[in-house]
């Protein structure tokens, strides 16, 4: 089991963001048994779980975001609760297989589950993974971030983006996906594979859709530029970074760490539309530490815990009231004006099935 190590900066930080919220009027670090955890206004958690969870003192997550997100929201909880976290990080397609491994065993330690693909949570939710749990902050949540029978919620918006090595890309850098496929053959792109991500996924249905206006013609004319195809956005930000490829789609995130690590990539915000897709976080139905998981989806979704996914974490939180990203000082442009392209999660599903055996075919994946 990997336990959470700190990076100093993100410590820094995170600790700055808890002084903040004390001196707001919070409670942020000073959790105590017999009271309910507040922090800016807001009650996180009532007294009676808050001893439960105390008593508990851990607390195991399984999750398939990126390393920085996970670092700093653990961190961000452990030092508003005092309670530690243990974590496994593994992208969506891995980590679905080893929780359902890991379930047909009989030996599932996680207490909370957070995973990006629909059609991954969905299948793990009627497996019965998932318990149901309503968070306090629950009426303030728009229903298309509630699941039906209220097992568990999107607590962020992640978009895919461009970005480009600053070192290594020859002429002037696009500024939209259609421009992609437009020639500049010496600057070769790199992408995630549609099956191996739900980022992969949701690019290649808006490419399908946005782009190639419902037919594979975009898909075609990407292929047609031999881009390297990659099984995640971690991996392929590394080699951006290292200038093996010159442009790519990429997320936020790991491009905020990357540059961080003295990378000379930049962020693309294309002017043609941007693939959002969801994160999903859940309480496991048989939790080793049920009332730690509770209190942790609770501050998931409060704003605290919102504020820093968004500023640490850079993905777009899903509460109002919640400011928009800041990528390395840098603040992140509205969603809105980013054109967002949400798809409701059972259409991606069913039109998965359907079209990442298409989408290898024409990129040359097999399997």
């Amino acid at each position: 089991m990997k336990a959470i190590s700190r990076r100093s900066a993100i410590g820094v930080i995170v600790a700055g963001l808890v002084l903040s919220s004390a001196a707001c009027g919070g409670s942020a670090g000073q959790m105590q048994q017999g009271q309910p955890l507040v922090i800016d206004d807001e009650t996180i958690a009532t007294a009676e779980l808050v001893d439960a969870a105390s008593q508990e003192g851990a607390l195991t997550v399984y999750t398939a975001v990126n390393e920085a997100t996970t670092k700093a929201m653990n961190d961000a909880f452990t030092e508003d609760t005092g309670i530690p976290v243990e974590y496994i990080r593994s992208p969506s397609g891995r980590l679905y297989e080893r929780i359902k491994s890991e379930m047909g065993a009989g030996n599932f330690p996680a207490d909370v589950v957070a995973i990006g693909d629909p059609s991954l949570v969905v299948d793990l939710d009627k497996s019965g993974l998932f318990t149901p749990h309503q968070v306090p902050s629950d009426a303030e949540l728009d229903q298309q971030y509630k699941s039906k029978n209220g097992t568990y919620y999107t607590y962020a918006s992640s978009p895919t983006v461009l970005a480009y090595n600053t070192e290594a890309y020859q002429g002037t850098p696009p500024t939209s996906w259609a421009q992609l496929v437009d020639g500049n053959g010496q600057n070769r792109f790199g992408l995630v594979q549609a099956s191996a991500s739900a980022g992969g996924w949701r690019l290649a249905l808006f490419m399908r859709e946005k782009l190639g206006n419902g037919s594979d013609s975009y898909w075609r004319s990407l292929a047609a530029t031999k881009p390297l195809l990659d099984t995640s956005t971690g991996s392929l930000t590394e080699k951006l970074a290292r200038g093996e490829i010159a442009i790519a789609a990429a997320r936020p995130p790991e491009i905020a760490e990357a540059q961080k690590d003295g990378a000379p990539v930049e962020l693309i915000w294309p002017t043609d539309g941007t693939p959002v897709h969801g994160v999903y976080m859940g309480v496991t139905a048989k939790a080793p530490h049920p009332n730690a998981a509770k209190l942790y989806a609770n501050w998931v979704m409060s704003k605290r815990g919102q504020t820093v996914q968004a500023q640490f974490g850079a993905d777009y939180a899903v509460r109002d009231g919640v400011e928009n990203p800041t990528i390395n000082d840098k603040p992140a442009p509205a969603l809105t004006d980013l054109q967002p392209n949400f798809v409701p999660d059972e259409v991606s599903i069913e039109r998965r099935d359907l079209w990442v055996p298409e989408w290898n075919k024409v990129f040359g994946v097999s399997g």
